[in-house]
């Protein structure tokens, strides 16, 4: 997972309609829309809500809730380069370095 630095209202992001387009190493791998997530993230969010509020539980202020992954998940070796530009929240980059919790460490 990665997260960029857009932040907008919920009113202001129509989610049915955000669209990912990925790219790796320079290729265009795939694309989808927000409804591929059961029409809407948000009636994934409301699903998920609804369910965990019938067993006690909520989801919390600040949580990061994955609702479904835009486009199919693709398999990523080191040293790859991704892009995923979003046609509202933006664009996020990456290279990956690691594909392990060998190299993953808490410190700054």
């Amino acid at each position: 997972m990665a997260a960029g630095t857009t932040a907008l209202p919920p009113d202001a992001l129509d989610l049915a309609a955000e669209t990912c387009r990925l790219q790796i190493d320079g290729a265009p791998t795939g694309s989808a829309a927000g409804a591929a997530v059961l029409g809407d993230p948000a009636r994934a969010l409301a699903l998920a809500a609804n369910d965990l509020a019938a067993r006690g539980h909520a989801i919390e202020a600040g949580w990061i809730v994955l609702t479904g992954g835009l486009p199919n998940a693709v398999r990523l070796t080191p040293g790859t380069r991704v892009r995923a530009a979003f046609t509202t929240l933006g664009t996020v980059c990456l290279t990956t370095d690691c594909l392990t919790t060998d190299c993953l460490t808490t410190e700054p």
